[in-house]
C-alpha cells in the first residue's frame, strides 16, 4: 500500500470513528433525555399523589373539626338544657346564688364559665388543687361575708355541694345589692317580687303619718313602728298573693323588711 492509499485508509478510519462517536453520543443523549423525562414524569406523579394525599388529609381534618364543633354544640346544648332543668328544680334564691358562685369560681380558676356546672368537681372537672380550693374559700368568705370551717369544707366536693351548704346554713347575705337590685335582666327568669315591690307592700301597712324611706334592713317593729298584729296581717297578705301556707314558727322569725322579701319569693326566712 502506497502512501496515498495509507492516507485514504487513515481518513476512512477516522471518519468511521467520528461517525460511531456521534452515533454513540446521540444515543447517550437520547438515553439521558429519556431518563430526565421519566424522572420529571415520576416527580409530577409524586406531586399529584402528594397533593391528593394532602387534600384528603385536609378534608379529613376539616370533617373531624366539623364533627368536633357539632359535638361541642350538642354538648353545650345538652348542658344548657340540663342546667335549665336543674334551675327549675331550685328556688330563685338558689339559682341566683349558683350564678354568683359560678362567676366567682370561673374567675378564680380562669375557667370558661360555660365549663362550670352544678356537678362540677373542683378537683376532677375544674382542675383545682388543694391550694386553689383554699384560696377559693377565702375569696368566697371575703366577697360573700361568710365563714366556711375546715370541717364544712371537707364535705364540699363540687359546686352543688357548696350551694347546698350556703343555703342550708343561711350564710349568704341576702341584703346585698347583687341579689336585691330590682333590674329587669336579673329578675327576667321569674322573680315576681323585687326589692321595690316588697317595700311597696310594706308601705300599704304603714299609717300615713309613719311613711318613710325604707331599707331592706329596717326592723318592722323598731324602725317602722309596727306591731305583731301588723306582721301577721302582712303574712296573710303574702299567703293570698303567693298561695302558700306560712307556718307559725316561720312568722316568729320575721324581724325586718328583708325577711318579708324572702317570704314573698320562697315562703321561708333565713
Amino acid at each position: 500500500m502506497n502512501l496515498h492509499e495509507k492516507s485514504n485508509h487513515h481518513q476512512g478510519n477516522s471518519l468511521e470513528r467520528r461517525k460511531r462517536r456521534k452515533e454513540r453520543a446521540q444515543q447517550l443523549k437520547q438515553e439521558r433525555e429519556a431518563r430526565e423525562h421519566a424522572l420529571r414524569k415520576e416527580e409530577e406523579l409524586l406531586k399529584e399523589v402528594l397533593k391528593l394525599e394532602q387534600d384528603a388529609l385536609e378534608e379529613k381534618i376539616r370533617l373531624e373539626q366539623k364533627k368536633r364543633e357539632k359535638c361541642e354544640r350538642e354538648r353545650q346544648e345538652s348542658n344548657r338544657r340540663r342546667l335549665e332543668k336543674w334551675e327549675k328544680e331550685k328556688t330563685h334564691y338558689e339559682v341566683l346564688i349558683f350564678r354568683r358562685l359560678r362567676g366567682v369560681i370561673s374567675e378564680a380558676g380562669s375557667i370558661d364559665i360555660n365549663e362550670v356546672w352544678p356537678n362540677s368537681s373542683f378537683t376532677w372537672d375544674l382542675g383545682f388543687d388543694e391550694l386553689d380550693i383554699i384560696e377559693l374559700y377565702m375569696r368566697l368568705e371575703e366577697e360573700m361575708d361568710l365563714e366556711i370551717s375546715d370541717e364544712d369544707a371537707n364535705g364540699i366536693g363540687c359546686l352543688n355541694d357548696l350551694l347546698e351548704f350556703l343555703v342550708d346554713k343561711g350564710l349568704v347575705d341576702l341584703a346585698t345589692e347583687e341579689l336585691l337590685d330590682a333590674n329587669e335582666e336579673l329578675y327576667s327568669d321569674g322573680f315576681s317580687f323585687t326589692k321595690s315591690s316588697t317595700i311597696e307592700l310594706i308601705l300599704t301597712f304603714l299609717s300615713p303619718s309613719n311613711k318613710q324611706e325604707i331599707s331592706m334592713n329596717n326592723s318592722l317593729i323598731k324602725d317602722l313602728e309596727m306591731d305583731e298584729i301588723n306582721v301577721v296581717e302582712i303574712v296573710e297578705e303574702i299567703e293570698n298573693k303567693t298561695n302558700i301556707n306560712i307556718e307559725d314558727k316561720v312568722i316568729e322569725k320575721i324581724e325586718n323588711v328583708r325577711d318579708i322579701w324572702c317570704l314573698l319569693n320562697w315562703g321561708k326566712v333565713w
